[in-house]
């Protein structure tokens, strides 16, 4: 039996799907990833040359490892991508032409207040008139929430809808977007206080931007109302193109469906496929952020700006904005795959490329290798900000030394001995102002008091059965009418880990290093600073000036700031948990023993799995009177499959209450086979067969052994088994006895070699008399009996 087929099932269900989601910064290189994973083959790939030997450093040993994993059997396949833009732009689409051109007379009307100004407007219309193929192609596949996959599956529209939304809307998003560009915008913001302002856009990237907040809010491009039952239609379009391209994938395809998401904006689009597929990752694109900026320069600093504020809000205006709004800040923080994104010079994304294979390589092989330093750190600080109890933002953070051994962990949370923020409720503040959970001021300000009646009051019965916690500093601020951060209950993650290192007198980490889940504000840089940390791993960027003006400052000693690269969270788990040990995987995979393979000390050797064939193998018990003399007898002829073969160890397990022996019926073997007793004492019994020769691949053995046996204690368990461990063409099994010894006589089949899981049993009839002996016979035969099965005769002693 071939184990290594039984190996590869085990990870087929990795190959069904790998459903992967990017997400970043504009500029970032979500684009680049896609094009990456788009590639045909391996050999398409921007890969360095790797070594065969002299490396010198782990990672380049890894990544040989991963290389050659994929290289093997076509495991790198490309992916199909779908782009969340083109499918924004293809719910409008669908809408039909003369919806688009109203939407944009509403946002430029000033009957509407003129959300919009646009150049040339006239212009732009005109040229949308023309467009009536595309808008046709759109409305022939469109995917509103009336669509049912199983529906098209029916009517034969998988393929037009496939060809649709990987093909031709990208090609449309194109024109369509070489058509806007073209043209600027400006949004006409009235504030009266500053009067009426204006924010320059590209008129592509700010139609784009509105039509998403809409169809993500009211499953409507065209609609800027949130909508309760609806909100949820964009993300379940999404879903329905997956299932669009894995039926597509069934019917063209052997290795099953590999898609790529980009990009994901919004950080509940993340979770929803998550839930939804055990297979989704979200993977974070990162870059620095001046490199980023080059890679924008048609964009002027305005633009620029107000793109950032679009996809890093500070602050959303209404709470339902969480909902559809983009934010990538939180889709970081979601992200389970972090990746780098360096500036080149040469046009090649080896260090991105390599990057990517060794996630895809991990996907389809979980264990395949080892996490980093960096992975195990930062994983660390993942695990450690959910013992936070902070209301609005989780934080972990690590120190080590420069060696990566870890010396404290922190999270941003309370004082030990205080209530986190999580487990302090409004009602109980209200009910009992006990001095455990609240603090004097808390208890003692006459105006907090009735704050606190006040939120009470408004938000009794629509917790929903959860804990009305509230943070004290947006209390007190909303009472100073204040933004003072110096009001938080809590301690930075940071900070929390720098105390541990003070409070229980930790070693030195000046030269270390810092690892956080956000990068630090100016109060941690300070403190990372002033111990002398060196590096500072960090996966958020923190929206502040601390980068620039605390860690940067004179020539020497500034500490480096870096962004984190790697597998963290449930992405760590799923990636570097192995499925089966190694060692047991590589034996299962070749077929070879390595301990059995080398041999003991006598220098005998076990057979491997395909050394041997077997011809026949006949095994007999005979039973010389009731419980006197018994002989085991093994007639055996077989083919040698590989050269080198000297000797072969064999092993016997009897039960009964004595072993006396092996020995070689001449007559009946091979004149150049000896035979050798390894043990007489224990279990098992084992002997060598031994060749004058070493046997070449083809010769052809046979020999006879026969085991001397004795019962006198009536202690033998009663069966006669054969396990079975190389391919055998024809196995019979005897048993001999004297009239009347035994009954109940059954030949029984296990599925396994330790005689656990029973698959067959069936009674045996006396089959002949050896009138010599007077003995009654029982047989099986089997021909090509299954390999790792048992087979075997079971009875009854007694009349």
């Amino acid at each position: 039996m071939d184990l290594s087929s039984a190996v590869n099932q085990m990870y087929k269900s990795k190959e069904q799907m790998i459903l992967l989601g990017l997400t970043g910064r504009t500029g970032s290189g979500c684009s680049t990833v896609a094009r990456i994973l788009e590639a045909e083959n391996i050999s398409n790939l921007d890969l360095k040359q790797y070594k065969e030997y002299d490396y010198n450093n782990v990672q380049e040993r890894k990544n040989k490892v991963v290389y050659n994993y994929m290289c093997q059997n076509n495991r790198w396949e490309k992916f199909t991508v779908i782009e969340v833009s083109s499918v924004i732009l293809a719910c409008a689409l669908e809408k039909g032409k003369d919806k688009f051109i109203e939407y944009i007379n509403s946002i430029t009307s000033e009957d509407n207040g003129c959300l919009v100004s646009i150049g040339e407007k006239e212009k732009l219309i005109n040229t949308i008139k023309n467009l009536d193929e595309t808008f046709r192609q759109a409305q022939e596949c469109k995917l509103d929430s009336s669509i049912k996959i199983n529906d098209l599956c029916h009517d034969g529209k998988i393929d037009p809808y496939y060809d649709f939304y990987v093909r031709k809307i990208k090609k449309i998003k194109k024109s369509f977007k070489d058509i806007l560009e073209g043209f600027t915008c400006f949004e006409i913001i009235h504030d009266k206080s500053r009067g009426k302002q204006q924010k320059q856009y590209h008129l592509y990237t700010y139609i784009m931007q509105q039509m998403g907040n809409n169809v993500r809010s009211s499953g409507d491009p065209f609609n800027d109302s949130f909508e309760i039952d609806k909100y949820r239609e964009f993300v379940e379009r999404l879903e329905r193109i997956i299932e669009i391209i894995s039926e597509w994938d069934k019917r063209h395809k052997t290795n099953g469906s590999r898609i790529c998401i980009d990009a994901i904006r919004n950080p509940y689009e993340a979770v929803f496929l998550k839930d939804k597929y055990r297979s989704f990752h979200l993977m974070a694109i990162n870059t620095d952020d001046k490199d980023r900026k080059r890679r924008l320069k048609e964009l002027n600093h305005e633009e620029l700006l107000n793109l950032d504020n679009i996809e890093y809000p500070q602050k959303l205006k209404e709470a339902q904005e969480i909902f559809y709004h983009q934010n990538i800040q939180e889709c970081l923080e979601k992200a389970d795959i972090h990746v780098y994104n360096p500036d080149i010079n040469n046009g090649k994304y080896y260090d991105l490329t390599e990057q990517l294979l060794k996630y895809v390589a991990l996907m389809l092989h979980p264990g395949l290798i080892t996490p980093t330093h960096l992975e195990r750190c930062m994983q660390l600080a993942y695990n450690a900000k959910f013992n936070s109890g902070c209301l609005s933002r989780q934080v972990g953070a690590v120190v080590t030394r420069e060696d990566y051994s870890i010396q404290s962990i922190g999270w941003n949370d309370v004082p030990k001995g205080q209530v986190s923020c999580n487990l302090r409720d409004v009602q109980g503040y209200c009910k009992n102002k006990d001095e455990e959970s609240f603090s004097q001021y808390e208890i003692e300000t006459p105006e907090f008091q009735k704050a606190m009646e006040r939120i009470n009051e408004m938000t009794q019965g629509k917790t929903g059965g959860r804990c009305m916690s509230y943070c004290f500093k947006d209390v007190y601020n909303g009472l100073k009418k204040d933004r003072n951060q110096v009001y938080t209950r809590s301690l930075h993650a940071e900070e929390n880990a720098f105390l541990q290192i003070s409070k229980y007198g930790g070693t030195p980490v000046t030269g270390g290093y810092l690892f956080t889940t956000a990068s630090p504000c100016e109060l941690c840089a300070k403190k990372a600073y002033q111990l002398g940390i060196r590096k500072i791993y960090y996966i958020d960027p923190y929206p502040g000036i601390s980068p620039s003006h605390i860690l940067k400052f004179g020539r020497q000693d500034n500490p480096e700031m870096i962004l984190f690269q790697g597998a963290i969270g449930s992405a760590y788990l799923d990636f570097y948990e192995q499925r089966i040990a190694l060692k047991d995987e590589l034996e299962l995979l070749t077929g070879v023993n390595v301990k059995k393979t080398i041999g003991e000390s006598t220098g005998a050797e076990s057979l491997a799995f395909g050394d041997i064939e077997y011809k026949h193998m006949d095994i007999a018990l005979q039973f010389h009177g009731e419980y006197g003399r018994i002989d085991c007898i093994r007639n055996v002829s077989g083919i040698i499959k590989r050269d080198g073969i000297k000797r072969i160890k064999k092993h016997i397990t009897w039960t009964g209450s004595s072993y006396n022996g092996v020995s070689l019926n001449k007559e009946r073997s091979d004149d150049d086979i000896t035979l050798q007793e390894c043990n007489s004492d224990e279990l098992p019994y084992i002997y060598e067969i031994i060749f004058a020769q070493e046997k070449k691949a083809g010769d052809i053995v046979q020999y006879e052994i026969n085991v001397s046996l004795n019962d006198e204690k009536k202690v033998m368990e009663p069966y006669l088994a054969h396990m079975v461990k190389s391919k055998i063409d024809n196995l019979s099994i005897a048993l001999e006895v004297p009239p009347n010894l035994v009954k109940d006589v059954v030949k029984t089949v296990y599925a396994d070699l330790e005689m656990k899981t029973l698959v067959d049993k069936k009674s045996i009839e006396t089959e002949a008399v050896n009138a010599e002996d007077d003995l009654v016979k029982y047989m099986v035969k089997i021909e090509k009996p299954n390999v790792n099965y048992t087979y075997a005769i079971e009875w009854k002693f007694g009349k």
